[in-house]
């Protein structure tokens, strides 16, 4: 059992799919969350009502003095780039017909920030710490995800 096996063949081995069905819940806090994107155009985080953090992701409890967290703050409309990248490949690691700008977007009092896509500007003319605000989906097109924030724009 201990010994190594370095040849190819000796290990046993099949081919075929496993059929695999998850339900993935965003939980109190994401639903939230995803209700405030859809049904109100806003971006809600969590409040520590004893700490006075502001979080974003919400959370269900404070991280630092571990209180339940039921109070909610709108986040800032202006946010700010933080960090970023630029894609010129999609995951499959073929080429993108457009370049795609992900920033890391903090919001001013908030702990914090939500990756998105940056748009209407050029990936040379993007710069850690410009201003950004976010761009909703029509509402009637909604569907309480974070994609209900088509992107990211300059302000």
């Amino acid at each position: 059992m201990l010994e190594k096996k370095f040849v190819d063949q000796e290990f046993t081995r099949w081919s075929g799919d496993i059929p695999v069905s998850y339900l993935y819940t965003s939980g109190v806090a994401g639903e939230q969350f995803f209700t405030g994107l859809k049904n109100k155009g806003k971006i809600m985080a969590t409040r520590c009502t004893k700490c006075r953090i502001v979080y974003l992701p919400p959370r269900l409890f404070c991280e630092r003095c571990l209180k339940k967290l039921d109070s909610w703050a709108p986040v800032p409309k202006k946010g700010t780039i933080t960090t970023y990248t630029i894609a010129y490949q999609d995951y499959q690691g073929q080429p993108l017909a457009e370049p795609v700008i992900l920033a890391l977007i903090s919001f001013k009092g908030v702990h914090g920030g939500l990756i998105h896509k940056i748009d209407e500007i050029l990936p040379e003319e993007v710069k850690v710490g410009a201003t950004v605000v976010p761009v909703f989906e029509d509402k009637n097109k909604r569907q309480g995800r974070v994609l209900d924030i088509k992107y990211f724009k300059p302000s």
